[in-house]
């Protein structure tokens, strides 16, 4: 599973980095488009918004995924396994365990995430910046300064941040499932 996903991401960024082409030239000399030295600034925002995209929407996915399963086996697994005795057990209210579990949710999973395509982002930045460097075809330099991973971050975080208050009545109907329902909460979220 692991190596389809990274086969899948892998031909993802090839197509949202750039023009791929397959084909035979006599002359030998690579297109135009190949030499990142001679992309103007607009091509440098579109290659490098998409790159950063492609390479955090499957963490995006997984993160949606995760936290969907999680708000609803929450309360419910708690209730099947007997576990809410031990949180009936601790000086917390039972408000403060239900924030908890939705403030994980909403907005410390994110932080997660965005550390997880950060550093795949950085990582892939490096493994093009050594494909660069021994083609010839450009700069590596030049990939480093464009890829705008702070200002990627910067806006990872807002939008998370502007996300986690947006998903909250979705999060909340999830608990609500979660602590109702005598079984299968999936299936009455869905309904």
């Amino acid at each position: 599973l692991a190596v389809m996903l990274g086969v899948g991401l892998l031909a993802l960024l090839i197509w949202g980095f750039g023009e791929v082409n397959v084909y035979i030239q006599s002359e030998g000399n690579a297109p135009n488009y190949l030499f990142i030295n001679q992309w103007s600034e607009r091509d440098w925002l579109v290659r490098m918004t998409s790159f950063r995209s492609l390479v955090a929407a499957p963490f995006y996915v997984v993160y949606l995924a995760a936290a969907g399963f999680m708000l609803l086996g929450a309360l419910y697994d708690e209730r099947r396994d007997h576990s809410v005795l031990f949180w009936k057990a601790l000086p917390v209210s039972d408000l403060t365990t239900v924030l908890s579990k939705l403030v994980l949710a909403a907005w410390i999973a994110p932080v997660v995430v965005i550390v997880c395509a950060v550093t795949a982002q950085a990582v892939l930045l490096g493994v093009f910046s050594f494909y660069l460097s021994n083609t010839g075809i450009g700069d590596p330099w030049l990939l480093w300064q464009h890829a705008g991973l702070v200002g990627g971050v910067v806006h990872l975080l807002m939008g998370f941040l502007i996300q986690g208050f947006w998903v909250l009545p979705i999060a909340g109907y999830l608990l609500l499932i979660s602590v109702a329902v005598p079984r299968q909460p999936l299936l009455w979220a869905l309904m």
